[in-house]
């Protein structure tokens, strides 16, 4: 193979290899080329686009108010949530709910659906809001697949909110559910008792109703502390705060046994029972007052939280009923003297008194928490909100129409270009004089005119 100038032999054919040759020969005799390729490309370029499948792309927008959450919990609930919604069963439960893939699923097996959908559902949780999208090739099946998505989503962010007070409530009703039956069949007993012996029963209820055995007084304290325990379970967390804006249970008591009083002393003079007892009962009441007030103080010097205080409440209020039950216990033992069937009618009383205080109790707290639930469930719909629903997309999302025809102009450029240095590299004739003169060294001096179409007559 021997150098020719600016061209290569081979084989007796002259290759061009000079690329400013070359461009200068495509610049100036490609150019009709160079507009077929345009132009076969362009059409070859948008046939392939209409016969593109088309895909369309539905998506909703849920608004997040991060401010009203825990960094660490809004964190937890999202990936719960989101990994939730990725698993087979809940994409199972979205394929057969819409009949999606009908095709692949009667000739594929299941899992090819499973795979699909992972590929074609995005769950985006982006600063302050989640993003849902699905594609498919039918847009109103893009629509309904994100609107389905978005309510199973949004269902389980308000079941992962409302699981601690279904928890409390579950084991409240247990509660209920062990309690009731057992004070069913202890008042069975006392009524089966009182039919029985009702010179007994009317006889301890004489006994305990005489002012000099000290049961009266007690009886009301054994209710008022009744009222603070249901009041100290149900009343919410107090928080340290000081007296002039404390507004606790035994306070609120407080002011209705000195409004009690003051009716009283209206209605009666000052040397009344009545107002006596009043009177009395208001002492205790401040007394019990002071004490919470104390309490309350020391807590808030030591720094203690809500959630200690109302544990400190809780365990107060137990300890004073149960100190207040045995006292009774005591006294009605004293006062009966202990026969036999007085005392088991003592007990039987014991009893009913103490299921129907736990029964109270648990009801309190399962109607605390069914409105502590509805309050978080108003709270929830105000902190994740759908902004943006799923509607029918209009336009096409894939294939991309700028970026496709991009791509085809490219292409066909670059084969057309190709193509004219190709030819351009193997033509063996000059186009005029000057190339003949740059490629071969030697000078022209005549150069004959083209009678190329001209008839020759001999």
């Amino acid at each position: 193979m021997s150098k020719k100038g600016k061209e290569i032999d081979v084989g007796g054919i002259r290759v061009q290899v000079d690329p400013i040759v070359l461009a200068s020969r495509v610049v100036l005799r490609q150019k009709r080329l160079l507009l077929v390729a345009a132009l076969i490309g362009g059409v070859a370029t948008s046939v392939a686009y209409l016969r593109t499948p088309k895909k369309y792309t539905a998506r909703s927008n849920i608004l997040i108010r991060y401010e009203n959450f825990g960094e660490h919990y809004l964190q937890k609930l999202l990936n719960v949530a989101v990994g939730y919604l990725g698993s087979d069963q809940e994409l199972m439960l979205i394929v057969n709910e819409l009949d999606l893939y009908a095709k692949m699923r009667r000739s594929m097996p299941y899992e090819m659906a499973l795979r699909r959908i992972r590929d074609d559902i995005r769950v985006q949780n982006q600063p302050r809001n989640i993003e849902i999208k699905f594609t498919s090739e039918d847009p109103v099946e893009a629509q309904r697949v994100v609107a389905f998505t978005t309510e199973r989503l949004l269902s389980k962010f308000a079941e992962l909110n409302e699981a601690p007070f279904n928890r409390e409530l579950e084991a409240v009703n247990n509660a209920i559910e062990e309690t009731a039956p057992k004070k069913s069949k202890a008042e069975a007993r006392l009524f089966e008792f009182k039919d029985k012996y009702p010179s007994i029963a009317n006889r301890v209820s004489d006994l305990l109703g005489t002012s000099g055995s000290g049961l009266p007084e007690l009886e009301a304290e054994v209710r008022r502390a009744e009222k603070d325990l249901i009041a100290a379970r149900t009343g919410g967390i107090t928080a340290p705060t000081s007296r002039a804006v404390r507004n606790t249970p035994a306070l609120q008591e407080l002011r209705d046994l000195e409004r009690q009083l003051q009716e009283a002393k209206a209605r009666f003079t000052e040397s009344h029972p009545e107002v006596k007892r009043l009177e009395l009962e208001v002492k205790k009441q401040k007394g019990v007052v002071d004490a919470e007030n104390r309490e309350l103080d020391g807590m808030a010097v030591a720094g203690k939280t809500p959630e200690e205080i109302q544990r400190a409440r809780i365990a107060r209020a137990e300890g004073r009923l149960k100190e207040l039950m045995e006292q009774r216990l005591t006294l009605e033992k004293k006062a009966i003297k202990r026969p036999e069937l007085q005392r088991e009618w003592a007990d039987l009383s014991m009893e009913v008194n103490q299921l129907q205080m736990a029964y109270s109790q648990d009801v309190g707290t399962r109607d605390k928490l069914l409105r502590d639930r509805m309050v978080a469930a108003n709270q929830f719909q105000e902190n994740f909100q759908l902004v943006d629903p799923a509607r029918r997309p209009e336009l096409p999302s894939e294939p991309d129409r700028n970026k496709f025809m991009f791509i085809g102009m490219a292409i066909t450029a670059i084969a057309g270009l190709l193509a004219s240095v190709v030819r351009e590299a193997l033509r063996q004739n000059f186009v005029n004089a000057t190339e003949f003169e740059e490629q071969t060294g030697l000078q022209v001096f005549a150069v004959l005119p083209d009678i190329k179409g001209e008839e020759i007559s001999t």
